[in-house]
């Protein structure tokens, strides 16, 4: 069995909207929904050449950290690889307990090892 490693995607404040669309909403007691989500590389990024964009459900809820995306990205660029990788990723938080008690989704995913990846 692959070791795998659990890493926080970032920028996720950005993508709340899609994040609940892909919960059904926000609710009382938040959201621990198991799902899958697909790497991609975005070589195109002006900000990050190494970019691995994290989408849901087709929808962009995210990226891996720079760090994580410097290792990832090369892999996923090769031709053997096309430029994406479908991974085990957990959408938690989203609630709203009303009052002003409402919480933010936030996305972990589970990575084997960059080698493979």
């Amino acid at each position: 069995m692959t070791e795998q490693f659990l890493v926080q995607v970032v920028g996720e404040s950005h993508h709340q909207a899609e994040l609940e669309q892909l919960c059904g909403g926000k609710c009382d007691d938040g959201h621990n929904l198991a799902t899958a989500a697909v790497l991609v590389a975005n070589p195109e990024n002006p900000y990050d050449a190494n970019a691995v964009e994290v989408r849901i459900g087709g929808l962009l809820v995210g990226h891996l950290a720079r760090d994580v995306a410097a290792n990832i990205s090369p892999i996923l660029q090769s031709k053997a690889h096309r430029q994406s990788r479908e991974v085990p990723a957990r959408i938690t938080g989203g609630w709203d307990r009303g009052v002003g008690d409402t919480g933010h989704f936030g996305v972990t995913l589970k990575l084997p090892p960059p080698g493979d990846l």
